[in-house]
């Protein structure tokens, strides 16, 4: 039998009130709750996303400048002007839908084409997207057919030309991003997590906290099961204080063999002969391995002088 030297838990606040430290003790048990529903809803969000999303596709369609009038570094900036422009929006979606898919201007660019510079100053790509690479194609070809009638029309600038279609065929690029891959992988590392919060959440936490009775001390100490007599138990109950053993009174919270142990040993402290007179102590066995929210409801039921953790032997 061990009894631990544990710092006394002493409360000024009633249990009906609320504290800094009864919000911190809340915000502690609420938690890992939280955090786990969390991360399920969070794993089957992210593995439904996986399951019926597509990976998106580029493919591109190459511009070249026949003649250019301006200086090569003012091009590329001067293109994505022209191509983010309201005119070539709505004729690149006009070509789109030419080619046999309707698309709205503004989903169309930026949503599903844009822009890019190679390392030769007169050349550009035009990049479309999507999950099937006959569409990431029209895309492409769409805008670019705009963006060459566009840049031919402003005569200060040079003549263009379409020097390459794209197609679906011959891909240009792999998958833009793997979304479903990302999202898979994201969703079963979650569920891994999952087990992990559970056994935190499941734990017995033994630091009884900052609820206490208002009028005595909150004491712990431990005891193994093969030790659980009236004689060892009265000479524990006589070093608590009050230090008095008569007339306790035990409870349980465990399983069923626990509550019938706390019977017997009311029953044995009832005008116990060899104890010290007085009222006797309220006195909590806790179970080995017993959750840390059944124990905080005992103490708040109960409201014992000691709080008594039954060990395996």
């Amino acid at each position: 039998m061990t009894d631990l030297p544990m710092a006394v838990v002493r409360s000024s606040t009633p249990l009906w009130g609320i504290g800094l430290r009864s919000l911190s003790y809340a915000a502690q048990r609420l938690a890992l709750p939280t955090l786990l529903v969390a991360t399920l809803i969070g794993a089957a969000a992210h593995l439904s996303f996986g399951a019926t999303t597509q990976d998106e596709v580029e493919s591109t369609a190459i511009i070249v400048a026949d003649q250019l009038t301006i200086l090569p570094a003012q091009f590329p900036p001067a293109a994505q002007t022209i191509f983010l422009s309201a005119s070539v929006r709505e004729q690149a979606a006009i070509n789109s839908g030419a080619r046999g898919v309707e698309i709205a201007p503004s989903a169309l660019i930026p949503g599903k084409v844009r822009l890019q510079g190679l390392a030769v100053a007169v050349t550009l790509e035009v990049v479309g997207s999507d999950a099937d690479p006959r569409r990431a194609s029209v895309f492409a070809n769409a805008a670019a057919d705009a963006l060459v009638e566009q840049l031919n029309n402003v005569t200060s600038i040079g003549s263009f030309r379409v020097f390459e279609q794209a197609s679906p065929d011959t891909l240009s690029r792999p998958p833009a991003l793997p979304r479903r891959f990302l999202a898979t992988t994201v969703g079963l590392l979650s569920l891994l997590v999952v087990p992990v919060l559970y056994l935190m959440l499941r734990r017995p936490v033994y630091e009884i906290g900052a609820i206490a009775p208002n009028d005595h001390e909150l004491r712990r100490a431990q005891i193994g099961s093969n030790e659980l007599t009236a004689r060892s138990i009265r000479v524990l109950l006589e070093s608590v204080p009050p230090h008095r053993s008569a007339n306790s009174r035990f409870f349980s919270c465990g399983s069923d063999d626990m509550a019938s142990t706390a019977e017997i040993l009311s029953s044995a402290f009832v005008a116990d002969p060899a104890a010290s007179p007085g009222d006797g102590l309220v006195v909590v066995l806790v179970e080995q391995g017993t959750p840390a929210r059944r124990v905080t409801q005992s103490i708040q039921l109960y409201r014992p002088h000691l709080v008594l953790l039954v060990t395996s032997p």
